[in-house]
């Protein structure tokens, strides 16, 4: 990196809530970024103040918000501009006013706060970590001050098509976590300037594999006798809590000990999905084996206490999973759906089990081979590991991510 003579002033544009893979990805980036020549912002387009960005602070990083308040449930403040009317000729008019009324009360002050950050602060380089649709403002103050753009495709598959291919020819590089986020680049943009594919990184001094947290066994009321399953992440439809609750069900009736943990929340205003997971874990009489454990900072030693790590989202396509890394780097054998980018890492028969999204009986079946077989499950998640040390280093992937940020930069000098 000696042609940079000066440091790389990167803003980094975050569509997130300040909680989950999204940003604890960033986090564990930043901590691995070598600032002696890179100097990060960070700005939320809404003030998602969530134990991510707490923790993105203490690294001396600068956080911004474009916008004064937390995502709001709705853009728009009139009712009768909500909702789907069965008229084409009044549907297409409440759109088209919404569109407006959303770009006149939130857009356009969000836009000019990105605008000035850019500005003030001399941005080389704006880096956004979200696919490109969730960044419309961020794509037009770059383009409006001749920024160069490197979009993280991390999600986002099959959502806002019209407006990615029209956004798509303003990114400099597409940099995509996984084969499957890379092929949906290339199928469905092809206007798409350069794709590169870096892996997410994990800490593999902060993830690895250490006894049970007796601490978490303490706090959450597991015996030592009891097998523990669970999952790590936000609580949203498709993310795949409704079915491993109702795989839970079926688990229970052959291995009555086991505990699940289901480790997130929901961010979501009114987190009305939180509490239809709690209603029908009450229906499934299943509250003394599902712990709800919030939001929380301690992922590896609830990691710890895991015999099995289960994810399996539906309709929620991941880029890849950070919190799947995490727990393969602490060797659990795992149990995913065929997902995004999650078949890069897992290996069927190897390191976990892979089974058809939506399918509750055979979640619960490929855990319960594990649950039987101590042994077996120990193999898969030596194996997770090795395979984690090799694909997804964090100090490795940042090393690549760095790279790339300086040969942007530096062509568009």
């Amino acid at each position: 990196m000696a042609q940079h003579r000066s440091k790389l002033r990167i803003l980094i544009l975050e569509a997130g809530s300040g909680r989950g893979g999204s940003t604890r990805s960033l986090l564990t980036t930043l901590k691995h970024l070598n600032r002696e020549w890179i100097d990060p912002i960070l700005a939320f387009y809404f003030r998602n103040q969530g134990p991510d960005t707490d923790q993105i602070r203490t690294l001396g990083v600068p956080v911004r918000f474009a916008f004064s308040s937390a995502e709001p449930r709705t853009f728009v403040p009139f009712r009768f501009l909500l909702g789907r009317s069965r008229y084409r000729w009044v549907q297409i008019p409440k759109v088209l006013a919404r569109l407006v009324v959303r770009w006149a009360l939130v857009e356009t002050p969000q836009f000019f706060r990105v605008l000035g950050i850019i500005l003030r602060n001399h941005i080389d380089l704006v880096f956004v970590n979200n696919d490109i649709h969730y960044h419309v403002v961020g794509a037009l103050a770059a383009k409006m001050t001749h920024k160069p753009i490197v979009c993280n495709k991390a999600g986002g598959v099959g959502e806002g098509r019209r407006i990615k291919r029209l956004l798509t020819p303003w990114v400099d590089v597409f940099m995509t976590p996984s084969a499957a986020m890379e092929q949906d680049q290339r199928i469905h943009n092809p206007t798409t300037k350069r794709l590169v594919t870096i892996p997410d990184g994990i800490d593999l001094d902060s993830f690895s594999p250490m006894p049970a947290s007796k601490e978490v066994l303490a706090e959450l009321g597991i015996a030592p006798d009891q097998k523990v399953i669970g999952s790590v992440s936000r609580f949203h439809p498709g993310k795949g809590q409704m079915e491993l609750i109702e795989a839970m069900a079926r688990i229970v009736r052959e291995h009555p000990q086991t505990v699940c943990l289901l480790i997130g929340d929901d961010a979501s205003p009114g987190a009305t999905f939180d509490q239809r997971l709690r209603v029908r874990v009450t229906q499934l009489g299943l509250e003394p084996r599902i712990r709800f454990t919030g939001w929380r900072s301690d992922i590896p030693s609830l990691l710890s206490v895991l015999d099995v790590f289960v994810h399996c989202p539906t309709t929620w396509i991941e880029g890849l999973s950070v919190s799947l890394l995490e727990a393969m780097a602490m060797g659990k054998p795992t149990v995913i759906s065929r997902n995004g980018g999650m078949t890069d890492a897992v290996v069927d028969g190897v390191t976990g089990f892979v089974v058809d999204p939506g399918d509750v009986s055979a979640m619960a079946s490929r855990t319960l081979i594990l649950l039987r077989d101590p042994e077996k499950a120990l193999a898969f998640g030596r194996v997770a590991r090795e395979l984690v040390e090799k694909k997804f280093s964090a100090e490795v992937n940042t090393r690549r991510f760095e790279a790339l940020l300086g040969e942007v930069a530096h062509s568009h000098h």
